[in-house]
C-alpha cells in the first residue's frame, strides 16, 4: 500500500514542483515551513524520513487533502501564487479556514487540522 502511495507522488511531480517553488517563494514561507513539518512529522513514515522535503510534501498532499487548504490560506495575500496552487490541487470543500495567515503561528494551525480532523485511524467530524 505504501509503494502505491508513493508512485503516486511521483507521478504528479509536475504538479508538486511547482508548489514547492511557490512556498519557498510565498510571504510566509517560514509559517509554511513550520506548517510542513508538522504535517510531515505526523503523516510521513518514519521509514521514509530519508526522502527529499519536496516529496515529503507530496505525500502530504496525497495523504490529507486538508493540508492544500493549509498552503492556500497562507498564499491568499497574493492573488497569482494562489490562483496558480488552486489550479494545481484542488482544496478540500468542507474545510473553510477563515482566518488571516498573517494572524496565525507557523503549525499551530496545522496542528489543530491535523488533530481534528485527519486521524488515519478514525475519521472525526468537526463540530459546527
Amino acid at each position: 500500500m505504501g509503494k502505491i502511495k508513493w508512485f503516486r507522488v511521483y507521478v504528479n511531480l509536475w504538479r508538486i514542483f511547482p508548489l514547492y517553488l511557490i512556498v519557498r517563494a510565498c510571504r510566509y514561507k517560514e509559517k509554511l515551513k513550520a506548517d510542513i513539518d508538522v504535517w510531515i512529522q505526523n503523516l510521513v513514515p518514519t521509514e521514509c524520513k530519508s526522502k527529499s522535503r519536496m516529496l515529503k510534501m507530496g505525500y502530504c498532499i496525497f495523504e490529507e487533502r486538508a493540508f492544500v487548504n493549509v498552503i492556500q490560506n497562507r498564499l491568499h495575500r497574493n492573488p497569482l501564487l494562489w490562483g496558480i496552487s488552486r489550479i494545481l490541487f484542488k482544496p478540500l470543500d468542507s474545510l473553510y479556514i477563515n482566518m488571516p495567515p498573517e494572524n496565525i503561528g507557523g503549525g499551530i494551525l496545522s496542528a489543530w487540522i491535523f488533530n481534528c480532523c485527519s486521524r488515519k485511524k478514525d475519521r472525526y467530524l468537526l463540530p459546527y
